[in-house]
């Protein structure tokens, strides 16, 4: 079997990766702290493993999860045109 074409992924295209710090991905107190250079509002939305939008809200640089279960889950947050996609475990 011979497959050509090319390659692409599904989901949105990750830009400025490095404007953004993300922590802790591994959340034990319930929040995450989420800091850019330029500090400005960010539309975070953070999605469980099935791909179900849970939280969709703007924040500065502190996002409250302590209502979500233990698991995995995919936070997406954008900035300003610039977007980060980070996988976080709620333990």
């Amino acid at each position: 079997m011979k497959l050509t074409g090319t390659a692409t992924s599904l989901g949105t295209q990750e830009t400025h990766k490095k404007e953004f710090n993300i922590y802790p991905t591994s959340v034990t107190e319930g929040k995450i702290f989420i800091t850019s250079v330029k500090n400005s509002d960010k539309k975070v939305k953070v999605f469980d493993k099935t791909g179900r939008l849970l939280i969709n809200k703007t924040i500065k640089n502190e996002l409250n999860v302590s209502n979500l279960p233990k698991g995995i889950y995919i936070l997406n947050v954008e900035e300003n045109k610039a977007t980060v996609s980070q996988k976080v475990v709620i333990k």
